[in-house]
């Protein structure tokens, strides 16, 4: 086994193919582990214990691992293949961090955009790394994203370090609200929209367009919601942590800026900072912009007014009937 000493509830440990975990619970026949980074709980039989598990990569491995994964040259994988992702999956859940680097390294070599096969593998790769080399190696996952990231031809544009902390959500609501999400701006400037990762330019149909820029106060944003009739018409307010208290004031002051078009059914808004980086356009498509956005549920569809409150030039109120 990994470890001499059994597991128990507080244990770190790191699971082959996931990384660093945290056990949650113990039983005679399973164990429960959360993976912080996005809090995902995996469960293992007793028994497999002694393959899953293994211990912390020494100093010297991480440093290695992090020699091939800087390497601005090398050859990328090719584009599909059964026998690749064969070779893919078991480097995962077998392989040890030098090997899983190599094959990682391939990925970053390849050119954007990539495939969805290549995309799901660099997740799952860097989240079994990561986390263990940022502990390792006494920084963060997203120094070592940011770094490993620059000047590979599998990314393009790479959106700048930012605090990727988890968001503290608004625990109590304004009365007749719902607290949904909150999320970071750091750039000024929300992108509002079904598809706020495409040209803010592209018009849709009429005046209502696929997203819509508006220039917001920077710093930390709640999302709240409200039924409006009972009958799924629902009003989205996104407000500046600082105005939470003049929520009443600020949204009987609002104007209208545009309008946007919504047809598949979900309306979202994202930094504009994190545009055009890869990471953040697979992440918006899952439903979680990694704490630089939201997304609202589904239901909407045609065209929906946008207006805001201001503050001087910035925006610290945004209204949503939908």
């Amino acid at each position: 086994m990994m470890a001499p000493e059994p597991l128990k509830v507080g244990d770190v440990v790191v699971i082959r193919g996931r990384g660093v975990v945290r056990v949650t619970a113990v039983t005679a026949t399973h164990h429960e582990f959360e993976v912080p980074s996005d809090n995902d709980l995996v469960t293992l039989d007793a028994e497999d214990l002694p393959v899953r598990l293994r211990p912390f990569m020494a100093p010297q491995v991480a440093r290695r691992v992090m020699d091939i994964l800087s390497r601005q040259e090398g050859e990328p994988v090719g584009r599909s293949g059964g026998a690749q992702y064969i070779e893919f999956r078991q480097t995962l859940r077998e392989g040890g961090p030098e090997e899983q680097a190599a094959l990682l390294h391939r990925l970053y070599r390849c050119e954007f955009p990539l495939d969805a096969s290549q995309e799901r593998f660099v997740v799952a790769y860097e989240e079994a790394l990561f986390s263990e080399l940022a502990r390792v190696l006494e920084t963060t996952i997203g120094s070592l994203r940011n770094r490993l990231h620059q000047g590979q031809p599998a990314f393009g544009y790479t959106a700048p370090e930012r605090d990727e902390s988890p968001v503290p959500k608004l625990e109590k609501a304004p009365e007749g609200w719902k607290s949904e999400s909150a999320f970071r701006l750091y750039s000024g400037l929300l992108v509002v929209g079904e598809a706020p990762l495409r040209d803010v330019d592209d018009l849709v149909y009429e005046d209502a367009r696929a997203n819509l820029p508006v220039k917001c106060r920077r710093g930390l944003w709640y999302v709240l919601l409200r039924d409006m009739d009972g009958e799924h018409s629902w009003e989205y307010v996104l407000i500046h942590h600082d105005e939470l208290t003049r929520l009443d004031t600020w949204l009987a002051s609002t104007s209208e800026l545009g309008a946007i078009l919504v047809r598949g059914g979900s309306l979202a808004a994202i930094d504009d900072e994190v545009r055009g980086d890869g990471r953040y356009e697979r992440a918006l498509s899952r439903g979680s912009p990694l704490g630089r956005g939201f997304t609202g549920d589904g239901g909407g569809y045609g065209r929906f007014e946008v207006f805001a409150a201001h503050d001087g030039d910035d925006a610290v109120l945004i209204h949503i009937p939908y």
